[in-house]
């Protein structure tokens, strides 16, 4: 039988939500973002589920987005008027932007992508020394998403954020915690040990105090976030519809052959 791509658990006060498709780098398909966002439902109003955690399976966090699916979605988007075949996407990104529980992003490995600008919209993010990351989105002919040309500069600043978002530079872990995208490192060897450590200790916290405390900090933003995600999703079409990233994935896989021929 195969497993879920998404694994979701309830257990000691908190749950948790693993990307299970460790043979493609826990690459996400469309439809994963509406599992996710119902897994989020199921617990919302669960008074024994104080907090929720992401995580990955295997050495990725996250790869990003599902690359065939992604280049089926450019003919996808040719057949809307607009362009905008991103519904799902743009729906999980709302509910986020209006989830009352805490967030906490568990990076066990290299976050591309989703993995990167989901981060955030979580509200505390623990990495493994060994975690990267990288938003690729003018190489392969994008913009960013999930609110990222909002939420990362504010988190990284400007600077660094352009570098990521528009000329693909990657984050080691140390300095995506000097940057401030990431609040605490672990060593790889002992990170999930050390994460269930941190979780214990925030089960006991009253359910009530972290709602309200997230609602103080998060409030005020959230009238531009969605309209932020609104407008990603729809330059988002845009680009699909524009041909670029045909041309950009062109580019790259002859940039893989000509590397794998130089080592023959």
């Amino acid at each position: 039988m195969n497993e879920a791509d998404v694994l979701f658990k309830v257990e000691h006060g908190y749950a948790t939500i693993t990307l299970n498709r460790p043979k493609r780098y826990n690459s996400i398909l469309s439809k994963m973002y509406t599992e996710i966002r119902k897994h989020l439902e199921s617990i919302e109003n669960d008074n024994n589920v104080k907090f929720v955690v992401i995580t990955g399976r295997g050495k990725y966090f996250t790869s990003g987005a599902d690359v065939q699916e992604s280049f089926m979605g450019e003919k996808r988007a040719e057949n809307t008027e607009d362009g905008n075949s991103f519904n799902d996407f743009q729906t999980f990104i709302d509910y986020l932007i209006e989830f009352r529980k805490p967030l906490i992003a568990a990076v066990n490995g290299p976050a591309i992508g989703i993995g990167v600008t989901l981060l955030p919209l979580c509200d505390t993010v623990y990495a493994s020394t060994a975690a990267t990351f990288m938003t690729p989105f003018s190489k392969i002919g994008i913009v960013p998403e999930a609110c990222s040309s909002f939420t990362l500069a504010r988190s990284i600043g400007s600077a660094k954020a352009g570098e990521m978002l528009l000329f693909n530079r990657i984050l080691s872990a140390t300095e995506a915690l000097n940057a401030g995208l990431v609040s605490q490192l672990f060593p790889a060897q002992t990170f999930h040990s050390e994460v269930e450590k941190k979780l214990a200790e925030f089960a006991d916290l009253p359910l009530k105090s972290l709602i309200s405390g997230k609602e103080l900090m998060r409030s005020h933003d959230r009238e531009i976030l969605h309209a932020q995600n609104k407008e990603e999703c729809e330059r988002m079409g845009e680009r699909f519809l524009s041909g670029d990233i045909m041309i950009q994935f062109q580019k790259i896989m002859q940039e893989r052959m000509r590397k794998k021929q130089s080592k023959l």
